[in-house]
Protein backbone atom coordinates (compact mmCIF):
# COMPACT_ATOMS: atom_id res chain seq x y z
CA UNK A 1 0.00 0.00 0.00
CA UNK A 2 2.98 1.98 0.71
CA UNK A 3 3.65 2.56 -3.11
CA UNK A 4 0.30 2.82 -4.16
CA UNK A 5 -0.43 5.86 -1.37
CA UNK A 6 2.82 7.93 -2.12
CA UNK A 7 2.34 7.82 -6.41
CA UNK A 8 -0.19 10.21 -7.00
CA UNK A 9 1.72 13.07 -4.13
CA UNK A 10 4.93 12.42 -5.92
CA UNK A 11 6.47 15.94 -7.15
CA UNK A 12 9.17 15.69 -10.26
CA UNK A 13 11.82 17.80 -9.59
CA UNK A 14 14.64 18.33 -12.42
CA UNK A 15 18.03 19.24 -12.56
CA UNK A 16 18.76 20.27 -15.92
CA UNK A 17 22.78 21.67 -14.93
CA UNK A 18 23.25 17.65 -14.01
CA UNK A 19 21.35 16.21 -16.49
CA UNK A 20 18.69 14.50 -14.57
CA UNK A 21 14.98 14.05 -12.80
CA UNK A 22 13.40 12.05 -10.13
CA UNK A 23 10.10 12.00 -8.41
CA UNK A 24 9.96 12.27 -4.41
CA UNK A 25 8.81 10.49 -2.64
CA UNK A 26 7.81 7.80 -5.40
CA UNK A 27 11.25 6.87 -6.35
CA UNK A 28 13.09 7.11 -2.95
CA UNK A 29 10.46 4.42 -1.75
CA UNK A 30 10.36 2.34 -5.10
CA UNK A 31 14.16 2.24 -4.72
CA UNK A 32 13.76 1.52 -1.08
CA UNK A 33 11.42 -1.33 -1.82
CA UNK A 34 13.12 -2.79 -4.22
CA UNK A 35 16.39 -3.28 -2.10
CA UNK A 36 14.14 -5.29 0.66
CA UNK A 37 12.45 -7.19 -1.68
CA UNK A 38 15.54 -8.30 -3.46
CA UNK A 39 17.75 -8.55 0.09
CA UNK A 40 14.36 -10.55 1.56
CA UNK A 41 13.87 -13.02 -1.67
CA UNK A 42 18.19 -13.40 -1.05
CA UNK A 43 17.86 -14.04 2.72
CA UNK A 44 14.78 -16.31 2.83
CA UNK A 45 15.07 -17.95 -1.08
CA UNK A 46 11.36 -16.71 -1.82
CA UNK A 47 10.83 -16.66 -5.35
CA UNK A 48 8.70 -18.32 -6.95
CA UNK A 49 10.61 -19.91 -9.88
CA UNK A 50 6.80 -20.54 -11.57
CA UNK A 51 6.82 -16.32 -12.76
CA UNK A 52 9.85 -17.78 -15.51
CA UNK A 53 7.08 -19.58 -17.04
CA UNK A 54 5.34 -16.11 -17.97
CA UNK A 55 6.41 -14.86 -21.52
CA UNK A 56 6.56 -11.37 -20.15
CA UNK A 57 9.42 -12.09 -17.81
CA UNK A 58 12.01 -13.03 -20.82
CA UNK A 59 10.81 -9.66 -22.46
CA UNK A 60 11.78 -7.50 -19.41
CA UNK A 61 14.47 -9.35 -18.64
CA UNK A 62 15.82 -9.17 -22.70
CA UNK A 63 14.97 -5.36 -21.61
CA UNK A 64 16.84 -4.76 -18.52
CA UNK A 65 19.64 -6.46 -20.00
CA UNK A 66 19.93 -4.64 -23.15
CA UNK A 67 19.82 -1.50 -21.00
CA UNK A 68 23.14 -2.73 -18.85
CA UNK A 69 24.87 -3.18 -22.43
CA UNK A 70 23.14 0.46 -23.14
CA UNK A 71 25.01 1.89 -19.80
CA UNK A 72 28.22 0.33 -20.88
CA UNK A 73 28.42 2.21 -24.44
CA UNK A 74 26.52 5.26 -23.11
CA UNK A 75 27.72 8.85 -23.92
CA UNK A 76 26.03 9.89 -21.04
CA UNK A 77 26.69 7.37 -18.14
CA UNK A 78 25.07 8.68 -14.94
CA UNK A 79 21.80 9.26 -17.08
CA UNK A 80 21.92 5.74 -18.46
CA UNK A 81 22.59 4.33 -15.11
CA UNK A 82 19.69 6.03 -13.62
CA UNK A 83 17.72 5.16 -16.34
CA UNK A 84 18.21 1.92 -16.00
CA UNK A 85 18.27 1.70 -11.72
CA UNK A 86 14.64 3.11 -12.18
CA UNK A 87 13.42 0.88 -14.87
CA UNK A 88 14.87 -2.03 -12.49
CA UNK A 89 12.87 -0.96 -9.70
CA UNK A 90 9.68 -0.19 -11.58
CA UNK A 91 10.12 -3.72 -12.65
CA UNK A 92 11.30 -5.06 -9.22
CA UNK A 93 8.28 -3.38 -7.29
CA UNK A 94 5.13 -3.46 -10.15
CA UNK A 95 6.13 -6.93 -11.34
CA UNK A 96 8.22 -9.40 -9.63
CA UNK A 97 6.81 -8.08 -5.99
CA UNK A 98 3.59 -7.31 -7.30
CA UNK A 99 3.14 -11.47 -8.74
CA UNK A 100 4.08 -12.58 -5.38
CA UNK A 101 1.74 -9.72 -3.19
CA UNK A 102 -1.39 -10.06 -4.83
CA UNK A 103 -1.98 -13.77 -4.58
CA UNK A 104 -3.30 -12.32 -1.55
CA UNK A 105 -6.73 -10.42 -2.82
CA UNK A 106 -6.45 -8.33 0.76
CA UNK A 107 -2.86 -6.98 -0.44
CA UNK A 108 -4.91 -6.33 -4.13
CA UNK A 109 -7.38 -4.27 -1.92
CA UNK A 110 -4.83 -2.53 0.20
CA UNK A 111 -2.76 -1.34 -3.07
CA UNK A 112 -5.82 0.26 -4.68
CA UNK A 113 -7.48 1.72 -1.35
CA UNK A 114 -3.84 3.11 -0.70
CA UNK A 115 -4.07 4.65 -4.27
CA UNK A 116 -7.43 6.19 -4.12
CA UNK A 117 -7.36 7.66 -0.34
CA UNK A 118 -3.75 9.52 -1.34
CA UNK A 119 -5.21 10.29 -4.83
CA UNK A 120 -8.46 11.80 -3.10
CA UNK A 121 -6.02 14.49 -1.52
CA UNK A 122 -5.03 15.29 -5.44
CA UNK A 123 -7.64 15.62 -6.10
CA UNK A 124 -8.91 17.69 -3.32
CA UNK A 125 -6.15 20.21 -4.00
CA UNK A 126 -7.04 20.43 -7.98
CA UNK A 127 -10.91 21.35 -7.27
CA UNK A 128 -9.76 23.86 -4.43
CA UNK A 129 -7.67 25.55 -7.17
CA UNK A 130 -9.59 25.50 -9.89
CA UNK A 131 -12.28 26.73 -7.84
CA UNK A 132 -10.46 30.16 -7.29
CA UNK A 133 -9.65 30.40 -11.00
CA UNK A 134 -13.75 29.78 -11.81
CA UNK A 135 -13.26 26.83 -13.19
CA UNK A 136 -11.78 27.93 -16.10
CA UNK A 137 -11.05 25.97 -18.98
CA UNK A 138 -7.52 28.05 -19.64
CA UNK A 139 -6.73 26.89 -16.07
CA UNK A 140 -7.03 23.32 -16.64
CA UNK A 141 -3.17 22.74 -18.22
CA UNK A 142 -1.94 24.19 -14.67
CA UNK A 143 -3.99 23.60 -11.61
CA UNK A 144 -2.96 19.79 -11.45
CA UNK A 145 0.74 21.02 -10.92
CA UNK A 146 2.75 19.79 -9.17
CA UNK A 147 1.18 16.42 -8.52
CA UNK A 148 -0.14 15.69 -12.15
CA UNK A 149 1.76 16.80 -15.39
CA UNK A 150 -1.05 18.14 -17.41
CA UNK A 151 -5.36 17.35 -17.41
CA UNK A 152 -5.19 14.54 -19.69
CA UNK A 153 -2.82 12.35 -17.38
CA UNK A 154 -5.11 13.74 -14.74
CA UNK A 155 -8.35 12.44 -16.07
CA UNK A 156 -6.85 9.15 -16.57
CA UNK A 157 -5.91 8.49 -13.02
CA UNK A 158 -9.51 9.95 -12.70
CA UNK A 159 -10.72 7.01 -15.00
CA UNK A 160 -9.07 4.43 -13.12
CA UNK A 161 -10.52 5.11 -9.86
CA UNK A 162 -13.98 5.41 -11.22
CA UNK A 163 -14.35 1.02 -11.80
CA UNK A 164 -12.45 0.69 -8.56
CA UNK A 165 -14.85 2.63 -6.41
CA UNK A 166 -18.38 1.75 -8.57
CA UNK A 167 -17.41 -2.03 -7.64
CA UNK A 168 -16.76 -1.35 -3.99
CA UNK A 169 -20.21 0.60 -3.58
CA UNK A 170 -22.04 -2.10 -5.40
CA UNK A 171 -21.05 -4.62 -3.07
CA UNK A 172 -21.58 -2.88 -0.22
CA UNK A 173 -25.54 -3.31 -1.33
CA UNK A 174 -24.86 -7.09 -1.02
Amino acid sequence: AAMAFVTPLSVWFEFKDFGFSFSLPTEPVFFGMMVFFWAKVLIEGSFDRKLFREPAIWALLTLLLWQVLSVVTSTMPMVSVKYFLSNFWYVSCFFFMGYHLFKNPLNIKRFLWGYIIAFSGVILYTLVRHAGVGFTHKATGWVTYPFVENHGIYGAMLTMCIPFLLIYVVRSFD
